[in-house]
């Protein structure tokens, strides 16, 4: 069985599922993360969990971010920067190309 997840942060509701699979006798061959999120630290856990079986997420949530920022200029609406504060006043910051502002200070 592989052990599918959207995003993995901590990898804690991971690591559940795969101990769960395996108490019901299924054999987990993987786990596979859609988002990685890994400022979170998560990807250790996981794979220590899941060993000998593979991790592997698909993409980072810095992958997800660049992307955005590939797709939108400093007029388009920002994306909440998780856990980033504004550059200039320090308020909940929103993604605009090249750099991390709140709403106020986007331009």
């Amino acid at each position: 069985m592989v052990i599918v997840d959207d995003v993995c942060t901590t990898g804690s509701s991971t690591i559940q599922a795969v101990e769960a699979a395996r108490e019901f006798g299924f054999q987990v061959v993987g786990v596979m993360c859609l988002v990685e999120r890994e400022e979170a630290g998560g990807r250790p856990s996981v794979e220590k969990a899941v060993a000998p079986a593979p991790f592997i997420s698909i993409f980072t949530a810095k992958d997800v971010r660049q992307e955005h920022l590939m797709q939108n200029d400093e007029t388009s609406p920002g994306m909440p920067a998780a856990g980033s504060g504004c550059e200039i006043c320090g308020r909940p910051a929103v993604v605009h190309s090249p750099r991390l502002r709140c709403e106020t200070h986007k331009t």
